[in-house]
């Protein structure tokens, strides 16, 4: 149990959001060790969920790196596994088939957005707060547990007026390989880095999820 809550942990893929990187039936092992050492708020324990992680962050996630992370918006324990696409303090842009990233632009086939802009949190960046601000960072108010309260232009954070709100922890911008399919973070925003769990290594055994066959040639392939 120790061995998968903090060090490795096997994932199994059942969708194709991922697709052609990750297949439905791919078994994925994921280090655990990757960024931190220590315990993550959940462990794979009956009943056992911290009131906060006890991890050491000793080196950065990276851009285009596969990981594996608890999904924010639900109550249920689910796991994601998506590529780290913008990392704290980016600011990426969207055109069609095109994601800028600053100055640079990258052609992601299939991808089709409408033209928007999405800035992505950084522990200590300060909000200021306006009815709009509060809309487009809303997955962060409710990830830091703040109650947010629009009354005209006036913004109320747990019931207390404010003008500013200072973020606490870092954010990703995850997404799918597989763009038209991907239920990602243009869907319902950045993941915090509390709730990453570890960097996807490779695939361990796969099996055809429609008819049962072993694919052979994907075990042990490294994943990039």
């Amino acid at each position: 149990m120790l061995l998968k809550g903090c060090v490795v942990e096997m994932y199994w893929v059942p969708s194709g959001s991922m697709s052609p990187t990750l297949l439905p039936g791919d078994y994925v092992m994921v280090s655990k060790v990757a960024y931190a050492l220590g315990l993550p708020e959940r462990l794979p324990l009956p009943m056992l969920h911290l009131p906060w992680e006890l991890r050491w962050w000793y080196r950065g996630i990276q851009r285009w790196d596969i990981v594996v992370f608890e999904f924010p918006q639900s109550r249920e324990l689910h796991y994601y596994l998506k590529r780290v696409v913008g990392l704290p303090g980016d600011t990426l842009r969207f055109s069609g088939d095109t994601l800028w990233i600053g100055t640079q632009g990258y052609l992601l086939p299939g991808l089709r957005e409408s033209r928007h802009r999405v800035v992505v949190p950084y522990r200590g960046m300060v909000l200021e707060l306006t009815p709009s601000v509060v809309e487009q960072f809303a997955s962060v108010f409710a990830e830091e547990g703040v109650q947010v309260e629009c009354r005209g232009d006036q913004v109320l954070l747990n019931s207390v007026p404010a003008r500013t709100y200072t973020v606490r922890q870092d954010y990703y911008f995850v997404m799918g390989d597989n763009y038209e399919l991907s239920f990602d973070s243009r869907h319902w925003g950045t993941v915090a880095q509390r709730r990453i769990l570890g960097k996807a290594l490779c695939i361990v055994y796969s099996r055809d999820t429609a008819t049962g066959s072993v694919r052979w040639t994907r075990i042990g392939r490294f994943l990039h």
